[in-house]
């Protein structure tokens, strides 16, 4: 079944989001489409844009691969030999000396050579971004290269803003900039459970659902691998709450030597919740014991 949505006012960005694009037309005025047009690229969800040019050919997040941790080219070239071709790169920013915001998850000395965030975005044109902010004062000077970037054309592949919400960033310093400045991206909480042996509380999710209730880009739930099923009463509650969350699930990066996971509690994220809407942020290790987990 196709869908063609006609109205002559706004139109949720909802239905762009969670609609095979493939199957949805318009029938309104441009100043009505053009908006989630432009919306579609770096603020759409990361399924629909990546099917629709080709890069996947099915509607799993399984398939879209990160990049972790991406601020050079051997960052990210000692990650692409490990299988399927990467499609997302996640990188730290962070801010230098003179107000320049770096690819680093540590403030940077002027005259230092870590990577800009404008040279970043030049060298990886190519590939979805994630931002993850390590400082409050890093956000809205990367927030205007953004700006400067997607007007003049060089940016139009997806874009998600991570800012971690357990003790550095709140609505107020950053997702009231991002809206007000960069609205087409979708925004990523970064949540820390309250202790590993309980996982993520309802009092945590609830608070999450508080500040995010009048959103209308995609919202993605940053979680921990090993609590994300022992929580699952309390975050699936949160992902009930609107169609535009979705989950980003990490696993391994910070301490791969020490860091265990049973990968069957990632299947049951697979059986319980829309595939189209879980990403996986994974060691190689861990995502082939995931696939030989499926098969």
């Amino acid at each position: 079944h196709g869908l063609t949505v006609a109205s002559s006012g706004p139109v949720s960005p909802v239905v762009r989001n969670e609609f095979d694009w493939g199957k949805l037309t318009y029938a309104g005025e441009k100043s009505v489409v053009d908006p989630l047009r432009e919306g579609a690229g770096t603020g759409g969800g990361l399924v629909n844009f990546f099917q629709s040019t080709y890069m996947i050919y099915g509607r799993d997040g399984l398939d879209i691969r990160f990049a972790h941790g991406v601020g050079d080219f051997a960052a990210y070239s000692q990650q692409a030999i490990h299988g399927r071709k990467v499609l997302m790169l996640e990188v730290d920013v962070n801010i230098r000396d003179d107000n320049v915001p770096v690819m680093s998850n540590q403030r940077a000395e002027n005259g230092s050579d870590v990577m800009t965030l404008e040279r970043g975005l030049y060298v990886g044109a190519y590939f979805g971004i994630m931002l993850e902010f390590h400082s409050v004062e890093s956000l809205i000077p990367s927030l205007q290269v953004l700006q400067s970037f997607t007007e003049g054309g060089y940016l139009t592949r997806p874009v998600m803003l991570k800012g971690d919400f357990s003790g550095l960033f709140t609505k107020e310093t950053f997702i009231d900039p991002i809206v007000d400045m960069y609205p087409h991206a979708s925004i990523v909480i970064g949540m820390q459970p309250d202790n590993m042996a309980d996982g993520y509380s309802r009092s945590q999710v609830e608070e999450i659902s508080q500040i995010c209730a009048n959103l209308t880009q995609i919202v993605v739930l940053s979680v921990d691998a090993r609590v994300v099923r022992r929580s699952w009463d309390n975050l699936s509650w949160l992902l009930d709450q609107s169609p535009l969350y979705h989950l980003y699930i990490w696993a391994g990066w910070s301490e791969p030597e020490t860091y265990t996971l049973d990968v069957t509690d990632l299947v049951f994220v697979r059986n319980n919740f829309d595939r189209s809407k879980v990403y996986y942020d994974v060691t190689p290790e861990i995502m082939k014991e995931l696939k030989m987990a499926l098969n």
